[in-house]
Formats: C-alpha cells, structure tokens, sequence
C-alpha cells in the first residue's frame, strides 16, 4: 500500500475516532423564525443512514445510503429523480389574511425588525408589508407556473451561480450580467443587517411591481435543501400517522450528508452552500463539500465494485464528463492494477458553461422565428410568455435529443458490426419537434404560434458551446505565445499522451444527453468505452452518499475505495531574492506529504517568514506567483549564524485539497523543536478564477525572456554568498592566535558587506551586467584565498556540513525583523 493510501485510511479512522470521544450538545438558532434554539444531541445513537445531495442550477438530486442495506436509493419527488431548483414566492397582501395570521405575522414584525425591514423565512421583508410572502418549492412551482395565466411574477430560478457573488465586484461582474440577462428578476446589492455587509438579493414583488421582500441566493439554496430533506423524510418515514416508534427515533436524529458543488466554485461559495445545509437542519460532514465530478466518478466506482467488477477496471482510465445545468466539469481518473485507490490526475473545466447556455441560444432561435414568421417582438413579451417559453424550449430540447440519440445509437450499433476503423457516419439530423406557444399581446389579445427545432438546426446554433468544449478537452498552447490561452486537459495529463489512449468515457449530468455532445466525444475519443451506465441525472447524487458512507464508516473494508486528487498548479514558498521554491509539482497525487529543509540569512536570527505561493506556470519569481497564505516562525532563543539554522516546511496536502503548512526549527542534535507554527490554507483558496490565472500569465510573459538570465543571477549570487560563508566557517575552526583567523574574519565582513551594497541593493544595472560583476568579485575572492598560502579546496565547492538534513539541498528563507 502505497503512503498516500495509508494516510488516506489513517485519516479516516482519526475523524471516527475524534467523533467518538466526542460529548456535547451543539446549539442552532432557527434562521428563519428566530425562535428557541433547536438542540441536536450527539449523545444519541448515529442514524443507519447518511443522505447525498446534488445541489444543482437547473435541478437537485437526493439519495440516501442505508447502512443496513448496504445500498444506495434515490429519493423519489412528485414522482420523478430529480427536483426542479426553480422557487415562486407567493405574495398575498393583508386583505386575503385571516385575523390569526396576521396577528401572527405581527408579532414576528414586532420581534424582528431591524430597521425598515423584518427578517423571517429567510426574507428581508419591509415593515410596511402587512402580507405573507409563503415559499413554493420545485414541482409545485412549475405547475403554479404553467397554470397561471395572469401575473407571473416572482418565480426565482438559475441562483446557484450568483452563491457569494457581488455586483460591485469585477471579478463577479460576468456572472452577475450573463444571470441577469436570462432571469425575470431583479437582483440588486442589499444591505444584510444580520451579517453587517452588502450582499447580493433578489426582489420580491407585490401586484403593483414594487419590491416588498428580498432574499440572498443562501436563502434560496436553503429553501432548495429544506424541500429535499422533508421529501426524503416523508418517503423514507411514511407519513405522520404511519411512523413505528423506531421510525420516530431515527427521524429525530441529525442525518450526515455530503453535498456537492461544481469543481470551480470557490472557497466562499462552498461556506455559503454548508451554511444554507446548516439552516435547513442538515448535518454537513467536515468533509462534505466535494465536486460534482469527483462524485460521479465515486458512484462509478462503487456500482462497478458492487456489481463484482472492479477488478475489470483494473489498469483502466476512465474520463468524466459531468455537463450539468450551470456549469461544465471534466476530470480524469485511473484505477491502478490490483489497487483499491481511484486517482484524480487532472481536471478542466467551465463554471459559466452548461445547459442552461444550450437554452439561452435555442430561447434566442425561437425569438427569431417569431419574428420571422409572426411578427412578433419578443423582446416585450410579459413576464409569463418568457417564462413559459423557456420551459418550452426545455421541454422540447429533452424531447428532440431523445429522438436524435436514438438514431444515432443505431448507427452506432451498425457501424460496430461494419468492422469499420473509419468514423461513425450519421444520417442527416432530420428529426424534427414542434410545439405551440399561446402568446399575450399588448392589445390583451391571444395568439397561438407554432415553434420548431430541428436537429440540424440545434446542431448549428449550439456550435459555439460545442468550440469551447473541444478547447477544454484538447489545445496545445504555443509556450512563445503571447496570448493567454489555458491548455486543455489532454495537455495536461501526465498518464495520458494522446485522445487514443483514453478507454473509458463517463456521462454526467443530464446536459450530457444532448446528441451533440455525444457525438463530439465520440467524434475525440474514437477508441475508448463510452459509458451509459448511470443515471446522468443521479449518479453525482448517489456518489455523494456513497462518499457519506465511506466518511461515517459504514462501508465494508473490501468495497472500499479511496480516492486521490492531484494538486492542479504548483505550490511553493518564497525564498531571497524573490525566488520561488516549488514544494509540491502540479500533477502530483494527494493527500500527500511534502518537506523540505532551509536556512537562516542573518546571523541569531530570530524569526522567518513563510509565505506560500502557487502557479500555473514554471516561473521561478515568487512575485509572479498569487500569495495564498503567510505566517511567521518566532526563533527567539536561536544564536547560530547565518546558513547554521535550519528550518523544516512541510506541505501537508489532504484528500479534499485542503492544506496545513508548518515551520518547524530543528535543533543543532537534528530533532525538532516544539516551537513549530502552521497555517491552514483551503483548497478553495488556491484555487485560480480565470481572471487571476489571465493576469499571472500576463505577468509571467512580461518576465519570461528576461528570467533566465535573472535566475542566472540568483544562482551567482547564492554562489558568492555560499563562498563567503566559508570563509567564517573556516576562521571559526581556527585558533585565535592562527594567522589567517583575522584575514579570514575581515575577507567574510568585506564581501558580505560588499553583497548587500552591490547585488542585493543595486538596481541600476542589467541582470547580464550583474552576473558579469559577482564573477569578478568570485575571482578575486579566489585570489585572495590563494594568496594566504595554504592548500585549499576550490573556492566556490564547500563541502557539505554532517549536520545538514539528508538528501535535501538547503535554500535560504528571508530574514524578517518582527
């Protein structure tokens, strides 16, 4: 078993064995009433169940392992797998209230208000509202909508991208604008009183369209995450009257829940996803927050290990497809022979790209062709009409990929029998659905307009999803270019060489099942298995529980698979003269430990700096890196000179990415001193948007013709610097009364004096001109070395101290005066 396998099991029994000894109460305050805290006893016995939940833009999965079963079940909602993220907020004024309600609502005015607005069921509602605002969740939305035929106002949909988002942020400004384009809701910044910052809310309208409430996408996500978990109690315990008393107490009990988000949602979004989990009373795992495709691959792995063909995979590698409603992830994963450890080697992905964007350009076809053939101007159509007609083209994509996949799986089938090595050649995309929409004019009539989307044509218009996909998948990046292209996930595998050597393709998501899609990736992965197997629609759901499973121990040992990631940029610290020491490679499997040792640059220094960088790059200069994370190392009783001091960095990286660096003085018996300092740096803080990996590129462009000579110069200098050194060492082995002690002593104080006035403080002079002068200081040095007369060991080779750590070349950290 290899290290990062056995600290992968080491770990987890340590979170089991933690939790066990553990004995409290944990307290929550009710978000959406404010009333008595709710106590969670974790004295009771665990539940024999833990629940997976695939948090979606468009739609949300939950699925439930049973500890005693051993399997895993998707809850059912209204009869469907899934359940619509869509929300309409009901807003009945004071006069549809009878006298209880509102005096209830009174009340909850009274107690709650701060300032102008009242804070209940998630809402900021104006106290000048004497109404209920009652949310209706999902399926019940959706019909709400279909069946409305007057004002359709306050349905709230496509929120999960506007999670910790802001409008007066540039780096949220995309999204912000790209989300606001395609809803019919307004979204504006709003003061939250509760958190005492400006957040991100959406408007809730009474009849007349003036804004009476507003909400955060939390709140939204918690109302999501709240329908989920009743669905799944009402299923899973019979309803109220039918419960047996075990049911009642397994009911009571808090449920362990893994909940999954998109591979590049950030360190922010992922706290505001656990925080809304909180409020709706689930019990999120520490490690709960894990990528979407990461969890398919888990339940992947699973249903394979289960169905006894795991050992099938055996050497296998399989790529992970998962283009869901919002956003666009795809990673690559290998079993190795005989290994139980399914290994993440790379990822790529979108966060702004998925089903959603196929609707927008399909919603757009469908404006034309009211224009064309109807005359009709789209773009003042009542809120309801948009609505609908967005549901329409939902409904009507679904329908034609249905029909266009079947073909296409003929011809498939019929190309496999042919023996034929050449491509899958389709017949024309000729199917054809067609539907009517009724459409309010502004003269109050109605008209009833026929809408078409052809094969063909949906092929046409979705080009431009299908261009940026192929980039994601493959694109070499000239390394002289001067653009800032990102490679594609081909070019960034380590196992991988070529498309051809990719075996297996896994679908995820149920954007996956467009017909073009499947055609692309059929069309780039010629040779490889594409796989069908699971449910798009819920096998991120189910890997979640399975993941839920594996965290609370409930899986047996010889079904067990652990699961590796690989770190996707390089993570270093920074070192003199702005260098960039990498501690661990891109590429490289974790969790996994990574250590290094280095030394003081002043004489009884008495505290470093440890600053810690990452990059996509292989740039050498830590200002071209971003600073993720820094902290100091108090030495306050060291008195070695400088270079004599060593310090150990270690770069523990665990299973979900996260990272605790530490700093650790070792004393001059090589053990470790108990002063040690660390830093816990989340996975989602080193993750780069694509705007800071732009301007890093940028950066790194402006440096890269001149880096090479500059790290000339910074190993010259490390040269000079290491050469003086010696002459110290070597005056201090000395006798006070021995000759050379004293012309040792002043040759040591003369250059280092020289090497502080001349390289490290002149800037007036090129890198190419400053290599040329340590080289001359080098010769002299040498010279004078020479000149005392005694046979020594070339100057510039010192021979490495017994007392230096093994196998780990020392660097110098710089000095701070704290």
């Amino acid at each position: 078993m290899s290290m990062f396998l056995r600290r992968v099991v080491a770990v987890t029994f340590t979170v089991v064995s933690v939790l066990g000894i553990v004995n409290c109460r944990e307290t929550k305050y009710d978000e959406f009433t404010g009333n008595a805290p709710i106590h969670a006893d974790q004295n009771k016995d665990p539940s024999t169940v833990v629940l997976g939940i695939d948090l979606g833009t468009t739609n949300s999965v939950i699925s439930v392992f049973d500890k005693v079963k051993k399997t895993v079940e998707t809850i059912q909602i209204d009869g469907k797998v899934s359940m619509p993220s869509f929300i309409k907020m009901d807003v009945k004024d004071e006069g549809m209230l009878s006298k209880n309600v509102r005096d209830e609502m009174d009340k909850i005015r009274k107690d709650y208000t701060k300032g102008s607005h009242y804070y209940y069921n998630g809402m900021w509602i104006k106290n000048s509202f004497k109404g209920l605002i009652t949310p209706i969740v999902g399926w019940p939305a959706i019909e709400r909508m279909k069946n409305e035929k007057n004002s359709v106002k306050n349905y709230i949909y496509r929120f999960k991208p506007l999670l910790a988002r802001s409008k007066i942020d540039s780096k949220d400004s995309n999204v912000v604008k790209t989300t606001m384009d395609n809803v019919k809701y307004m979204i504006n910044q709003k003061y939250d009183a509760k958190l005492d910052k400006s957040v991100l809310g959406i408007s809730i309208n009474d009849d007349n369209d003036t804004e009476v409430a507003w909400i955060t996408p939390r709140s939204l996500s918690t109302l999501i995450l709240d329908e989920l978990r009743l669905k799944f109690e009402l299923q899973w315990y019979k309803s109220p009257s039918e419960r047996t008393e075990e049911d009642k107490k397994q009911l009571l009990q808090k449920k362990t829940c893994v909940i999954t988000v998109p591979a590049y949602f950030d360190f922010v979004q992922k706290e505001e996803t656990r925080d809304a989990a909180v409020y709706s009373l689930l019990n999120v795992h520490p490690d709960g927050i894990i990528n979407e495709p990461t969890s398919a691959a888990i339940a992947y792995a699973y249903t394979c290990s289960k169905a006894k063909r795991l050992s099938d995979m055996s050497e296998k590698n399989f790529l992970v497809f998962d283009f869901g409603g919002g956003t666009l992830d795809i990673s690559y994963l290998n079993l190795d022979e005989g290994s139980d450890v399914l290994v993440v080697d790379g990822h790529v992905g979108d966060n702004f790209l998925g089903g959603e964007n196929v609707n927008d350009l399909i919603y757009k076809e469908f404006q034309e062709q009211l224009k064309v053939k109807y005359s009709i101007q789209p773009e003042n159509f009542p809120i309801n009409t948009s609505l609908r007609m967005r549901c329409l083209v939902e409904e009507m994509k679904i329908e034609l990929c249905n029909k266009q996949n079947i073909l296409d799986e003929k011809a498939r089938k019929e190309h496999l029998r042919s023996n034929s090595k050449d491509e899958v050649k389709y017949g024309a995309a000729n199917e054809v659905v067609k539907r009517n929409l009724v459409i309010e004019l502004d003269d109050g009539k109605q008209t009833e307009c026929e809408l078409e989307l052809s094969a063909n044509r949906m092929e046409k218009i979705c080009a431009p999803v299908y261009d940026k996909i192929r980039k994601l998948l493959d694109n070499t990046v000239d390394p002289n270019s001067k653009g800032n292209e990102v490679e594609g996930l081909i070019q960034k595998l380590k196992t991988v060489r070529k498309k051809e050597d990719v075996e297996h393709v896994l679908y995820v998501g149920g954007s996956s099942r467009l017909f073009g899609i499947r055609r692309l990736l059929m069309s780039e992965f010629t040779r490889a298995n594409h796989c069908f197997d699971l449910d798009p629609d819920t096998c991120v759901s189910v890997g979640a529980a399975y993941y839920a499973a594996s965290l609370e121990g409930m899986i047996d040992e010889d079904q067990f698979v652990a699961l590796v990631d690989a770190i996707p940029m390089n993570m270093g610290i920074k070192l003199d003269q702005d260098m960039f020491d990498v501690m661990a490679e891109a590429g490289a499997q974790v969790p996994n430990v990574f250590e290094k040792y280095f030394t003081t640059t002043s004489d009884a220094q008495k505290s470093v700096r440890i600053v810690v960088g990452q990059t996509h790059s292989t740039t050498k200069r830590f200002s071209n890196t971003k600073t993720v994370g820094t902290f100091d190392l108090n030495m306050p009783h060291n008195t070695l000179p400088r270079g004599k001091k060593r310090i150990k960095v270690t770069f523990d990286i665990g299973s979900a990415g996260d990272m605790i660096v530490k700093a650790t003085e070792v004393g001059e018996d090589g053990a470790d001193l108990p002063n040690g300092q660390t830093i816990s740096i989340t996975k989602d803080k080193t993750r780069l948007s694509d705007i800071e990996i732009e301007e890093l590129n940028k950066k790194y462009e402006k440096t890269k013709e001149t880096e090479a000579k500059w790290l000339e110069k910074c190993e010259k200098t490390k040269e000079l610097e290491e050469t003086v050194l010696r002459f110290r060492d070597e005056a201090a082995m000395l006798p006070e009364t021995h000759p050379k002690k004293k012309v040792l002593n002043d040759l040591y104080k003369e250059s280092n004096y020289w090497i502080e006035m001349e390289v490290k403080n002149k800037n007036d002079i090129s890198d190419d001109e400053m290599v040329q002068k340590i080289q001359e200081k080098l010769t002299d040095l040498a010279s004078a070395y020479a000149a005392l007369g005694e046979e020594q060991e070339p100057v510039g080779k010192p021979e490495p101290e017994k007392a230096q750590a093994p196998e780990e070349a020392e660097e110098f950290i710089p000095a701070e005066d704290l």
